[in-house]
């Protein structure tokens, strides 16, 4: 299973009203896979550089805001 999430979550109106929130959502998304009777393999993505203003999607704030909230995750998933 691959995961590439959070594009849309870094819509500024969106991230402003849900960020507290992301890491311990994607963390429950995450450990409902797992879960899973088939244990699928999980690969988890990055989100790649995206910029649509019209659609409040900036690049900053995938690579300042979202992708580290992922790589804090993956951090202690990988090495406890």
């Amino acid at each position: 299973m691959i995961l590439k999430l959070g594009t849309n979550d870094s819509k500024r109106w969106l991230w402003n009203w849900l960020s507290a929130d992301y890491k311990k959502d994607y963390t429950a998304m995450v450990q409902s896979f797992q879960n899973l009777s088939s244990k699928p393999e999980i690969w988890i993505c990055l989100l790649i550089p995206g910029e649509n203003t019209s659609w409040d999607i900036f690049n900053s704030d995938i690579k300042d805001k979202v992708n580290p909230k992922i790589k804090e995750r993956l951090w202690k998933w990988v090495w406890g």
